[in-house]
């Protein structure tokens, strides 16, 4: 669901600790049949974020 996406995203990124350069990675751990609007909508979150000064601790 679109609400528990952004908390796991938020949560990422509050780990990172704001840590300058720090790269959202999608990896390899992106399984074939995950659907392409939920990755955009992850992206658009971390993009989001980062131009608001991301997420801190």
């Amino acid at each position: 669901p679109p609400d528990e996406l952004a908390r796991q995203a938020e949560s990422v990124l509050r780990e990172a600790g704001g840590a300058p350069g720090h790269i959202f990675n999608l990896g390899h751990g992106i399984w074939p049949q995950t659907d392409p609007d939920a990755l955009a909508r992850l992206v658009d979150i971390v993009h989001d974020r980062s131009a608001r000064g991301g997420v801190h601790a």
